[in-house]
């Protein structure tokens, strides 16, 4: 998919993401055609950095989560089980 992966604030002082890939008020503003969030609440310095985004996709399991009134398309699912089939789904396509 030629894509990058982003992060939070919280995922990175858990240590589950690198300070380089933290997106928002106090980290990278981008700007992809197609922005994918998993996961996230929707809070103010993360969405400060995707702002520019042309397409912006949410999953969260919240179906009141904030993010849902500033994206294009809301998907409530559960990350755990909708990553697998996308994944599934994207490799499908590929291989034509």
């Amino acid at each position: 998919m030629n894509a990058a992966i982003g992060s939070t604030r919280p995922a990175m002082d858990n240590g589950w993401a690198d300070p380089e890939s933290m997106i928002g008020q106090s980290g990278k503003m981008i700007c992809p055609d197609l922005y994918i969030g998993i996961g996230l609440s929707g809070e103010l310095q993360h969405m400060v950095g995707i702002s520019g985004c042309r397409i912006m996709v949410a999953v969260n399991n919240d179906p009141k989560a904030t993010i849902f009134e500033q994206v294009d398309f809301g998907i409530v699912d559960d990350c755990r089980q909708f990553i697998p089939l996308l994944t599934e789904k994207i490799r499908q396509h590929r291989s034509g």
